[in-house]
């Protein structure tokens, strides 16, 4: 994730550890084990425009809420099984954690709350079978990488469904382990192919613009 200062925060899963770089000020500094808590595996983080950092922990099976001195605020359970990928809306109102091994999508207020849970596992539109990321447009709507459905669901800001795209396959434009996912200033959606070592960008309709990368 990167902040409003361009402070980038990167999971570091095996070394139990956030590791943030200043490239403007040429610092670094870690975040291991915030309140004392250690981390045993980090995977997902967002940075919200006050400093707050939100990162989910997949062994501990809560997301952590650490203010910007590194202290720590807030443990956010409320059910989750697995968190992994999170994002936060435009004006970091809502928190979105990608729950794996829920199927689902939980939605909690900045203070960590939850609000509540969208879809649950299948196929359907507004259904997941292991989502593991997600990813907000600057409007608000949601895309969340549906790994083991191998495509890329869109919700509405309200999470109702509003398309989806790719498929299980080797082809241009197929999805058949999607992971991490991104949302630039164009709109353009960047897709990470797990499987096939590539990232392929689309448009907000789904159609494949072009890829990048391959096995190495």
């Amino acid at each position: 994730a990167v902040d409003s200062h361009g402070r980038v925060y990167v999971a570091d899963s095996a070394g139990r550890v956030i590791h943030v770089f200043d490239p403007r000020q040429q610092k670094y500094h870690a975040i291991p084990d915030p309140g004392g808590r250690p981390f045993r595996m980090p995977s997902g983080v967002a940075v919200a425009d006050d400093g707050t950092v939100y990162v989910s922990d997949t062994e501990l099976r809560m997301v952590l809420m650490i203010d910007a001195r590194g202290r720590l605020v807030r443990e956010i359970r409320d059910g989750l099984e697995r968190p992994a990928g999170l994002a936060l809306s435009p004006g970091g109102e809502s928190l979105f954690v990608v729950d794996t091994h829920g199927h689902r999508i939980a939605v909690f207020d900045r203070g960590g709350r939850l609000v509540r849970f969208i879809g649950e596992r299948g196929g359907g539109h507004a259904e997941f079978n292991f989502p593991t990321n997600v990813a907000v447009d600057r409007k608000g709507a949601l895309y969340v990488a549906d790994t083991m459905n191998f495509r890329v669901v869109m919700l509405d800001p309200d999470g109702s469904p509003r398309g989806l795209f790719g498929k299980l396959g080797d082809g241009s434009g197929d999805l058949s382990r999607p992971k991490g996912l991104g949302v630039d200033s164009e709109g353009h959606v960047w897709v990470v192919e797990g499987l096939h070592d590539i990232i392929q960008a689309f448009d907000t309709r789904g159609r494949l613009l072009l890829d990048v990368g391959g096995t190495g």
